[in-house]
């Protein structure tokens, strides 16, 4: 997570009293999420140029730059910072999240209940809006997790695209479920296997809920692997 990415630089000249240094973006994000770097960095040490003086707004991506040449100074101020050290702990050190749920847009609520049910959520609330709803599910003991959005008078399929690939559940007995969703008209894509014939991996199949979401059922357990990198990344 680069917080960069999610922050937009606008620059906007402002006459400063003579003496007074210019602040650049990169000091400020410095300051902003990692104040444990020393504050008496010096500007004009670091960067020779002029710089517009920024503000930060809420979206895009870093774009003052040089007063002089009109090159993206600032960028490669943020990239020399980002080189330098700055990443996932800086950030993760001053924030505190937790996953929340996976929203998906269904269209028939019962059928999409129904199933559901069948692998062991539970429906836990609704939010109701002028023109849809959403309906939040959970499994025993967890949050909610699962928010199906109804969006009323939607009656032509979603288009799942080529980018969602799957949510994915453990279970207790990967066999003994399949034979209870058989009962109900619901059968796995292919029967259980072990993914790129690894059985250390241990045994998975997919079934899909009413609106083609993919759903992986992984039997018993699933450690976090742990392989090396991909030869491409190398």
């Amino acid at each position: 997570m680069r917080m960069c990415s999610n922050i937009s630089i606008d620059s906007t000249r402002s006459k400063r009293p003579s003496g007074e240094k210019s602040l650049t973006s990169a000091v400020m994000i410095r300051r902003l999420f990692s104040p444990r770097r020393s504050r008496s960095d010096s500007i004009h040490s670091r960067c020779p140029w002029e710089l517009e003086t920024p503000t930060i707004s809420a979206s895009g991506w870093c774009s003052a730059r040089s007063s002089r040449s009109g090159s993206t100074a600032l960028e490669r101020e943020v990239q020399e910072f980002v080189a330098g050290g700055w990443g996932h702990g800086d950030i993760l050190d001053r924030m505190s999240a937790r996953y929340v749920h996976t929203c998906i847009r269904v269209r028939e609520i019962e059928r999409s209940l129904a199933f559901y049910s069948h692998l062991g959520f539970e429906h836990r609330g609704r939010l109701t809006f002028e023109s849809a709803y959403n309906i939040y599910l959970g499994l025993s003991g967890g949050g909610d997790v699962l928010e199906l959005t109804v969006n009323v008078g939607r009656d032509e399929p979603y288009d799942l695209g080529d980018g969602y690939n799957h949510l994915a559940l453990v279970v207790d007995d990967l066999d003994n479920l399949l034979s209870r969703l058989s009962q109900n008209g619901i059968e796995p894509e292919k029967p259980p296997y072990s993914p790129g014939g690894r059985p250390e991996i241990g045994r998975i199949c997919f079934v899909a809920d009413p609106d083609g979401y993919r759903i992986e059922l992984i039997d018993k357990d699933f450690p976090t692997p742990q392989d090396p990198p991909h030869p491409s990344t190398v």
